[in-house]
């Protein structure tokens, strides 16, 4: 999940907190924006949908910086999640899918890789990075509202 601020360094990542129903989410900055009104952040449309304001377009929150991996105690390790988004043999399919994703968020991260299993050429689509399993699992749902869900495995 994915945000624009007009000041903050990219790779910043912040909690974003719907003050009307308290749900949260956290978001790493990646564009520049918004230039509307007094308006602070700009979230990718998967965020807005979790902190449930997708439809209204705006929403009252609260924005938390987190601090950056150099600040955390050592040893510090983080887990990485992703999504496995399908597998395909057919590069055309394989290149549909990863169109469908892209108009689900336009700022979402898809790799496409080629391996061989079993002697074939195959096409694996993963989607984002999430630093813990509970998020890459709440977006998957979101994917699967759509037809587009995986399964999330360690990156």
């Amino acid at each position: 999940m994915t945000a624009a601020h007009q000041t903050l360094p990219f790779g910043t990542k912040v909690k974003v907190t719907n003050l009307d129903n308290s749900e949260s989410v956290i978001v790493r900055i990646n564009d520049r924006g918004p230039f509307v009104g007094n308006r602070i952040i700009d979230v990718s449309e998967v965020a807005a949908r979790k902190l449930g304001f997708h439809k209204k377009g705006v929403g009252n929150v609260k924005v938390e910086i987190l601090p950056d991996a150099k600040d955390l105690p050592d040893p510090y390790f983080i887990t990485l999640y992703t999504i496995q988004a399908g597998t395909f043999t057919n590069l055309e399919k394989a290149q549909a899918q990863r169109e469908k994703l892209k108009e689900f968020d336009k700022h979402m991260t898809i790799k496409m890789t080629e391996i061989v299993k079993e002697g074939k050429k195959v096409h694996r689509l993963e989607v984002g990075q999430f630093d813990n399993k509970q998020h890459a699992e709440a977006f998957n749902e979101l994917l699967k509202d759509e037809g587009l869900g995986g399964k999330v495995s360690e990156a």
